[in-house]
């Protein structure tokens, strides 16, 4: 659903523009940027809420043997 909106977003130059590198590239790296950081921001989260859980164990555990 996310990566259908993007592209619906994203304006895809037409084919006269193939011959011009550069712009191809630029919408590359758009589309690459759209992509990733949603996907790097839910691996950060994920990974907060690992450290938050193993932390919160630990404390119980200690907790236990006290």
């Amino acid at each position: 659903l996310f990566l259908n909106l993007t592209l619906d977003k994203i304006d895809f130059p037409p084919d006269d523009d193939e011959d011009d590198p550069e712009q191809n590239t630029d919408d590359a790296t758009k589309i690459v940027l759209l992509v990733s950081l949603p996907v790097i921001l839910i691996a950060f989260i994920v990974a907060i809420l690992l450290i938050y859980i193993r932390h919160r164990r630990q404390r119980q555990m200690r907790r236990q043997l006290l």
